[in-house]
């Protein structure tokens, strides 16, 4: 596994691994004992990665069981830590962040790709209204063919994301604006910062059928 990579998985494997045990802890009735319970189950995921490291280092090839997850949600309180995300911002009890003034914005997943699974973007605003619709999206550098739906007040980036069998690392989802703007320019807002997209959750999953308003 290349440095830039090993780096992606270490990123999407503290952001998972922090929602899951975060939410646990939130709804335990006794959360000392979850946090013990957590805490072991923490350490046996983190020997079985070194299980797998270890036989890839002397190159055994044998089966091991599933280590990723089906499916995975990231809200915007865990997304990871990276330079082109704002500060968690709250409106109408919705949690969300706004991307900075790189169009492109990263997402490192770990997430089985054994089957089909379909990525579901949920943004919560953008700084210039036409961006939607000239927006791309990307996992692991190739281009996804998405659609848009809207869901309530959130309006939802729906693409398939196609199986990769046997992939260990993570699936790197990356969205491309075709500008960021300061809404304050825009006369939309007295916001003085460089914005793209607002995001409040990603998920990828098994993939539903549904209706979509438009499609790119």
């Amino acid at each position: 596994m290349s440095l830039s990579k090993e780096a992606q998985f270490l990123s999407a494997l503290e952001q998972q691994l922090t929602q899951q045990y975060s939410k646990q802890l939130l709804d335990a009735e006794n959360p000392q004992q979850e946090m013990a319970s957590s805490l072991g189950a923490l350490a046996a995921r983190v020997r079985i990665i070194e299980e797998v490291l270890a036989k890839e280092e002397r190159g055994i090839t044998e089966e091991l069981p599933p280590l990723l997850p089906a499916e995975v949600t990231l809200t915007a309180s865990h997304f990871a830590s990276q330079e082109n995300l704002h500060e968690l911002e709250t409106h109408n009890g919705r949690e969300f962040r706004w991307s900075g003034a790189d169009p492109r914005v990263d997402f490192a997943l770990l997430v089985n790709r054994d089957g089909k699974k379909e990525v579901v973007i949920d943004v919560v605003a953008v700084a210039k209204s036409d961006l939607m619709k000239r927006l791309s999206l990307y996992a692991d550098g190739i281009v996804l063919k998405f659609s848009t739906r809207q869901n309530g007040d959130i309006l939802q980036l729906v693409a398939k994301l196609p199986k990769e069998p046997g992939k260990k690392d993570a699936t790197l989802i990356s969205i491309l604006l075709p500008e960021t703007v300061r809404p304050i320019e825009e006369g939309s807002s007295s916001d003085t910062r460089q914005l793209g997209i607002a995001i409040s959750q990603l998920h990828v999953g098994e993939p539903k059928r549904r209706l979509a308003r438009l499609a790119k």
